[in-house]
C-alpha cells in the first residue's frame, strides 16, 4: 500500500476535524519526532504555532500546563503504549488531553492499554503493517529520515 493521496487526504481531514472539535492549546507531536506530519503538512496552518514536541513538556512546570487542553498525535499505535504513557504524564501535571492517532492496529496481541485514543482508521494486522511501511518508506524516499525509531524496519530490509 502506498501513501497515496486519498489516504493523505484522509488523515489531513481527520486532524483538523479533531482539532476543530477540541481546540487545543497544545499539540503534541509524538511519533517519528513529528515528520510525517511535518511532511505531509497534516496540520492545519491556524494551528501549527500550538505544535509542541515531548520534551517541551518535560520542562513545562505544572502551573502552566493546569486545565490547558494538549492534544496528543501520534502517527500508529499498535498498543497504546506511547499514548498512554504521555497522557499519564500530561494529566498528572495538570492538563486535559486528548490522544489521537492515524492508524491503529485493530486487534493488537494485548490490551490497547490507551482505550480513550481517537484513531483515524483502525485497521488489521496486514493493513496496518502496509500503511505503516507506506508512511516510513515516504519519509525515506523523500530524504526525510533513516528510521531511528522503528530498527526493526532496517533490519527487515
Amino acid at each position: 500500500m502506498s501513501l497515496n493521496s486519498d489516504l493523505r487526504c484522509k488523515f489531513s481531514n481527520f486532524v483538523n476535524k479533531q482539532l476543530e472539535k477540541r481546540n487545543p492549546d497544545y499539540i503534541e507531536l509524538l511519533e517519528r519526532r513529528g515528520r510525517i506530519f511535518d511532511y505531509l503538512n497534516i496540520v492545519p496552518k491556524r494551528y501549527q504555532d500550538r505544535v509542541r514536541y515531548s520534551s517541551f513538556f518535560r520542562f513545562i512546570s505544572p502551573e502552566k500546563l493546569e486545565g490547558k487542553r494538549v492534544v496528543v498525535l501520534d502517527d500508529s499505535a499498535q498498543h497504546g503504549r506511547s499514548l498512554y504513557v504521555e497522557r499519564t504524564f500530561l494529566e498528572e501535571k495538570g492538563a486535559v488531553v486528548t490522544t489521537l492517532c492515524l492508524i491503529k492496529r485493530k486487534s493488537p496481541p494485548e490490551p490497547f492499554l490507551d482505550p480513550d485514543a481517537v484513531a483515524c482508521l483502525e485497521l488489521n494486522d496486514q493493513e496496518f503493517v502496509n500503511v505503516n511501511w507506506a508512511m516510513q518508506n515516504y519519509l525515506q524516499a523523500n530524504g526525510r529520515t533513516l528510521d531511528v525509531d522503528h530498527p526493526e524496519r532496517i533490519i527487515q530490509d
